[in-house]
């Protein structure tokens, strides 16, 4: 799991989840006060697990803000 801050001085979690049909995704999840943003996800390329935490991990705070900024709403 890792944490970042938003343009607005949000917190977010992100981390990795699995999606249907073995999609890896990373999912932001507003820490803090929820109620006021929705969880959102964004479509990993990779094909495992593994992979998925790997890629995650990699990631600099500046690469997972700008996919935060790119996702869209969680499913389900």
């Amino acid at each position: 799991m890792r944490r970042i801050i938003d343009g607005q001085g949000s917190p977010w979690d992100v981390v990795v989840g699995r999606a249907s049909w073995g999609v890896f995704v990373l999912l932001f999840v507003p820490a803090g006060d929820p109620g006021s943003r929705e969880s959102r996800q964004w479509m990993l390329h990779v094909e495992a697990a593994d992979q998925a935490e790997r890629a995650l991990a990699e990631m600099s705070d500046g690469e997972l803000l700008e996919r935060l900024r790119e996702a869209g709403p969680r499913d389900g």
